[in-house]
């Protein structure tokens, strides 16, 4: 009967053992959910493949091509939680201010409307709309999904997205040398704003800070190909219509998201 009794004993305790243990390590308790997205980050363009007709536009030793510079952005996205391995979204991303920016010097004088030495200048806004898929690390607990302690948890993540984006090159204008090459002279070769809508695509890939509550936080990097953007026609100093500037829009993104679950 002693012996009986320290059994039952022993289980007894090592039953409250694993009971104890089991509730002292989080517990990642997936739940199919709704979400929203905000973010912020920034976007930092590569060369843009600009070209011009140099039947029109003045040949220069320095060329066209460049990068069309920085700009922030913001996002606002709505999505599904399908299941700890899947997500999607649509997604939207306001890029308010790329400047392109490309002093040229000029051998071309017997260009119609020669113009000399110059900086030329245009600003590009790209703002896209997205359809998005996400692969989750949380899929696999232990191997790409981490507990880092007090109900947090990591996990990694990549994601690609198809849409469109809508790009707009506007206050498009040279600024000429005078003589000295030292004063800015006249600003030149003025054309109207343009818009233009292009297929577009993107790829991200990151980390999710998250827990059982109805926060989650996210950062990354996204490549971001929004198309071809082009300028207008038309030469409004000489009143003439002439071959549009054209390029490809294609940047390195860096971004933080704040997600709001409404199922916990």
């Amino acid at each position: 009967m002693p012996k009986i009794k320290q059994s039952t004993l022993l289980v007894l305790a090592l039953n409250s053992g694993l009971a104890l243990a089991g509730t002292m390590g989080p517990t990642d308790n997936f739940t199919h959910s709704p979400y929203v997205k905000l973010g912020s980050g920034g976007s930092y363009s590569m060369k843009a493949g600009i070209s011009p007709d140099h039947q029109t536009w003045d040949t220069s030793p320095q060329g066209y091509n460049a990068d069309v510079g920085n700009t922030a952005l913001y996002s606002a996205a709505f999505g599904y939680h399908i299941s700890s391995l899947l997500s999607g979204d649509i997604q939207y991303i306001y890029r308010p201010s790329y400047n392109y920016e490309k002093y040229q010097t000029s051998s071309a004088a017997g260009t119609a409307n020669f113009s000399g030495n110059k900086t030329r200048y245009f600003d590009l806004q790209s703002n896209s709309l997205m359809a998005n898929a996400y692969l989750h690390g949380r899929e696999y607990p232990g191997i790409l999904n981490r507990a880092l302690g007090q109900g947090f948890f990591v996990e990694p993540f990549i994601g690609g997205g198809l849409g469109v984006a809508f790009n707009t090159v506007s206050n498009f204008h040279s600024v000429s040398q005078t003589r000295s090459g030292v004063n800015r002279g006249p600003v030149v070769a003025m054309i109207l704003d343009h818009e233009r809508t292009s297929l577009a695509y993107q790829f991200s890939a990151g980390l999710n800070l998250y827990n059982n509550t109805h926060f989650n936080l996210g950062a990354g990097y996204r490549y971001y190909n929004g198309g071809v953007f082009t300028s207008e026609n038309y030469l409004i100093e000489h009143q003439i219509t002439v071959p549009p500037w054209k390029g490809t829009l294609q940047a390195n993104e860096f971004f933080i998201d704040l997600m709001y679950k409404f199922n916990a």
